[in-house]
C-alpha cells in the first residue's frame, strides 16, 4: 500500500488530497525506505522459516504488490481481481503453513468434501468475492480522478450505475455459492447460518443504493462490512 501511494501521488492529488504523501506529512524518500524495510523483513522471514514451495508463494505475492500500480491498475477489472486475490490468498496461505505438503497430497476430485480444505476454500472465497465487490464500490468513489489519469476502471468505462449492479451481483453470488458449498460440506443449517451472518452486507448495499452513490455514503457503508465479513 505504501508502494501504491508512491505511484499514486498525481492521482491522490485529486481523489485523496489528505493522504500524508500529498500533504507533505511523509516524504517520498521515507515511504521508499519504509516499503523496502517491510519487503526485506518479509523476504528474511520467508527464507528463515518457510519451505521452498511456500517461499515461491511469498515471491509471487511480492511481485503482485510491485506490479499492481504500474501495470495491473491500468487494466480494467484486473486491478480489482489482483488486489482481492492477494487479500484472500493470505487466508489460504495461512492454512498452507500448517500443512505445506497438502497441495501435493490432496485428491482434487474430492477437494470440497474434505472438511478442512473445504472450509479453507470457502473462507478464501468469502474474502475474495467480498473484497472484490468492495474494490468496485471504491472505484466509484475515485471515478473523477481515475478518468483524468487514464485509469480504466469499471465505473470509468461503464458508468457508476452498471458498476454498482456488478458489485451487487457479486455480493449475492458470493452468498449463494458459499451457502451451497457449506450445505454440501456440513448441512443446511450451517449454510443458512452463513447467509444470516452475511446478510448485513446486503443491507449496507441497499443503504448505498437508497442514499446515493456518493463517496461519503459508499465509504461509510463499505467500512461497516468489515465486522460481518470478519465474523
Amino acid at each position: 500500500m505504501v508502494i501504491n501511494d508512491l505511484f499514486d501521488i498525481p492521482l491522490d492529488k485529486i481523489n485523496n488530497p489528505s493522504r500524508p504523501l500529498i500533504t507533505g506529512e511523509v516524504k517520498p524518500l521515507h515511504a521508499i525506505w519504509a516499503s523496502s524495510v517491510l519487503l526485506g523483513i518479509s523476504e528474511y522471514l520467508s527464507f528463515m522459516y518457510l519451505p521452498q514451495n511456500l517461499q515461491i508463494a511469498i515471491h509471487a505475492a511480492i511481485i503482485n504488490v510491485l506490479l499492481y500500480t504500474p501495470v495491473f491498475k491500468k487494466v480494467t477489472f484486473l486491478k480489482n481481481a489482483s488486489c482481492a486475490g492477494l487479500i484472500a490468498f493470505s487466508i489460504f496461505f495461512a492454512g498452507l503453513t500448517v500443512r505445506p505438503d497438502v497441495l501435493v497430497d490432496v485428491d482434487y476430485s474430492s477437494f470440497f468434501f474434505n472438511k478442512n480444505l473445504g472450509l479453507l476454500a470457502i473462507n478464501t472465497q468469502l474474502i475474495f468475492w467480498g473484497s472484490l465487490y468492495i474494490e468496485i464500490l471504491l472505484d466509484i468513489c475515485d471515478v473523477n480522478g481515475d478518468k483524468k489519469n487514464g485509469i480504466n476502471t469499471l465505473p470509468v468505462i461503464y458508468g457508476n450505475e452498471l458498476a454498482f449492479k456488478i458489485a451487487n451481483r457479486i455480493a449475492y453470488s458470493n452468498i449463494l455459492l458459499n451457502f451451497m458449498q457449506l450445505t454440501v460440506l456440513y448441512n443446511f443449517k450451517a449454510g443458512a447460518l452463513l447467509m444470516l451472518l452475511y446478510s448485513p452486507m446486503l443491507y449496507y448495499l441497499k443503504e448505498i443504493r437508497k442514499n446515493g452513490l456518493t463517496k461519503e455514503n459508499i465509504i461509510k457503508n463499505a467500512n461497516k462490512t468489515t465486522l460481518p465479513l470478519f465474523v
